[in-house]
């Protein structure tokens, strides 16, 4: 794509097959996302076995540039299997709690219909490994010697203040007590 197209034409890899309605190709929306994130996914193939490795993102015009920072991951290699039935279900309820603990007891559980559309895959944890990295920056001599600033700018994910739903019915409903606590002590 050169500078002055404004969509990526989608190719057989990259058109969206579920909910294609959701799909954007325009090169505002695609370099918008690219700026925000801190991290992307990277995919290859090493040894025949395909990898998926976390790294640091930033965008110059039509490509990315990554380098290191303090990072905690986890690398699962396994094959994927399919749940199905109550532990379908607990399973989505533990994705649910994970990233709004007290949401489950809170909404109606999902129809028939929701839970057989979607599908859940488990990756047992068999072989893994951890990685990380913290502290300071690592510079040569050299390099503190000079005179700029270096160190740790510590970043986390907070939660913003709780949307209602437009529906007016909704809009008259306050967020749950547990929605409002975090927000209120700044935890996240």
């Amino acid at each position: 794509m050169n500078d002055s197209a404004e969509i990526y034409a989608p190719t057989e890899r990259s058109r969206v097959r579920r909910s294609p309605k959701r799909a954007a190709y325009d090169r505002d929306t695609v370099h918008a996302i690219i700026d925000e994130a801190l991290v992307c996914h990277v995919g290859f193939v090493a040894g025949g076995a395909p990898r998926v490795l976390p790294t640091a993102i930033a965008r110059i015009g039509e490509c990315a540039f990554h380098s290191s920072m303090n990072y905690r991951c986890v690398v699962i290699h396994a094959r994927g299997r399919a749940v199905h039935g109550a532990s379908k279900r607990r399973a989505l309820d533990a994705l649910v709690e994970s990233l709004i603990p007290g949401r489950t007891g809170d909404v109606r559980p999902p129809a028939a219909e929701e839970l057989a559309i979607t599908s859940v895959i488990e990756f047992p944890l068999e072989e893994v490994s951890a990685k990380t990295r913290s502290g300071p920056p690592v510079d040569s001599k050299d390099d503190y010697l000079l005179p700029f600033w270096g160190g740790v700018v510590p970043l986390r994910t907070v939660a913003s203040a709780p949307v209602s739903d437009d529906a007016a019915v909704r809009a008259r409903i306050a967020p749950p007590p547990y929605l409002r606590e975090e927000l209120a002590d700044g935890t996240d």
